[in-house]
């Protein structure tokens, strides 16, 4: 009987043994499962992209890399979310300039002084998007639509090589349109980086490597140049950046409710769902790729940082409906009339620009004097004001399509399915919860066995 009982004791010591190891697991898969949540990772960056950190950089040339669009029709499109305050830029007048330069940049594919080039603004709270292309035909569109409400919203502008076409969407509609240069806006390949002159693109001894360092680049979340606080970075989170050879959109559409998955056309696509490190992979499925990127952390907040908040709601993975992508571009692309024709279509509200207040100049950096055409921002203007040109052309209408039903967005236009304050529950506190029942059940166990082994310890010391 004696044996029996010591046996008894000795199950009861493996088996604390072993419930405790197992809780130590169990809390720690906890922790890890509450911070990667499903719906993966987005980038956080906060504005103090000066000194070439707060950014991502991603090469174009040497050698050439599929991300180097603009030699054929493009979409560039990606999830963004940020605030007014940490966004302070002035609105800009549009029209015939490269007035994006002035807003909060997002995408960097400038050349200093040089032509071919093109980026992406937040300016006065909407988007602003400017190509350059070959010689110094300009043009710039600007959204209606505010952005910066701290909702996730998707971006998608495109550019027709033919004509130049522009076209830029703010959460599946139809923001703003208008012609713009035509031809090739490519990064050259094999280009010397900008003219020499000055200490701007110079190093000491005429050596080429000053600010223009960054120029085979496509920099996001700051301003290539590193100039001056006059031409401020992005601060918000950015997610899912895709890059397609094609004109994805040409009528109105739901909001993809998914990660993008890369198709034929795309050339690049950056999910930012690595978690660490400063290698951002690129997973397009692409000849001469994959184009990938390096995060440059730096500043007070080490930013661009690693979120957990991105634009899928809780557990959508898979849930959700990705919108069909244009096979070509051909049988696909936009028409300068399209949105005019079909008798369902309602008008956008007129996309008037909006000049602002006078934006000071790059700074000079050579001994030239200034002249009576307005000089070209990138080229470190020698004027006392930015260029202010006549408003650009109204939107044009946009068609909806009535079989595509946007989603229930709030007030302020932000989707109501994406997490839009950072105490929102998240895919994190479901999975952490669900965690969290199971060390319940698992202690209401362990109190049953471990009452059990008790009693018959107490018995066998009573019975002797």
């Amino acid at each position: 009987m004696i044996n029996v009982f010591s046996a008894i004791r000795q199950l009861s010591r493996w088996f604390w043994l072993r419930c405790g190891l197992i809780l130590l697991c169990l809390a720690g898969t906890s922790a890890v499962t509450s911070y990667a949540q499903e719906g993966g990772y987005s980038l956080r960056f906060y504005g103090s992209g000066t000194g070439d950190i707060d950014r991502v950089k991603i090469p174009l040339d040497n050698p050439p890399r599929p991300v180097d669009v603009g030699g054929s029709d493009f979409t560039l499109e990606f999830w963004m979310k940020a605030s007014a305050a940490e966004n302070p830029a002035e609105p800009v007048s549009c029209g015939a300039n490269d007035n994006w330069i002035y807003g909060n940049i997002i995408f960097d594919r400038d050349r200093f002084s040089l032509d071919r080039k093109f980026g992406l603004s937040i300016a006065g709270g909407v988007v602003v998007f400017g190509v350059t292309g070959i010689g110094d035909d300009k043009q710039v569109i600007c959204g209606t639509t505010t952005v910066l409400d701290q909702q996730w919203h998707h971006i998608a502008v495109q550019r027709r090589v033919s004509d130049g076409r522009l076209w830029l969407y703010v959460d599946g509609k139809l923001d703003a349109e208008t012609d713009g240069p035509d031809g090739d806006i490519s990064y050259p390949d094999g280009a010397a980086p900008s003219e020499p002159g000055g200490d701007f693109c110079q190093g000491p001894g005429e050596v080429w490597r000053g600010r223009c360092v960054n120029e085979p680049y496509l920099i996001i979340g700051a301003e290539k140049h590193d100039v001056s606080s006059e031409f401020p970075s992005y601060s918000g989170w950015l997610d899912e950046v895709r890059i397609s050879n094609v004109l994805r959109y040409d009528t109105a559409f739901i909001s993809p409710g998914n990660p993008f998955t890369p198709d034929a056309n795309t050339v690049a696509l950056y999910h930012f769902d690595e978690g660490d490190g400063n290698t951002i992979s690129d997973s397009a499925n692409v000849a001469g790729g994959p184009s990938n990127g390096e995060r440059r952390a730096g500043g007070p907040n080490n930013g661009p940082e690693w979120s957990a908040d991105t634009p899928f709601a809780p557990g959508v993975l898979g849930g959700g409906e990705e919108q069909p992508t244009n096979p070509s571009a051909e049988e696909n692309a936009p028409t300068a009339t399209a949105a005019e024709e079909p008798p369902t279509a309602v008008p956008v509200e007129s996309a008037t620009a909006i000049v602002g207040p006078t934006v000071p100049p790059r700074p000079s950096i050579t001994p030239d004097p200034p002249t009576t055409t307005p000089a070209d921002p990138s080229e470190a203007q020698a004027s006392a004001t930015a260029p202010t040109d006549p408003p650009a052309p109204t939107a044009e209408a946009s068609a909806t399509d009535p079989a595509a039903v946007p989603r229930p967005t709030s007030a302020a236009g932000g989707e109501t399915t994406a997490p839009g304050d950072p105490n929102t529950p998240n895919a994190s506190a479901t999975t952490s919860s669900a965690s969290i029942n199971w060390l319940v059940w698992i202690m209401i166990i362990i109190g049953i066995f471990g009452g059990l082994g008790a009693f018959l310890i107490m018995k066998s010391r009573s019975s002797r």
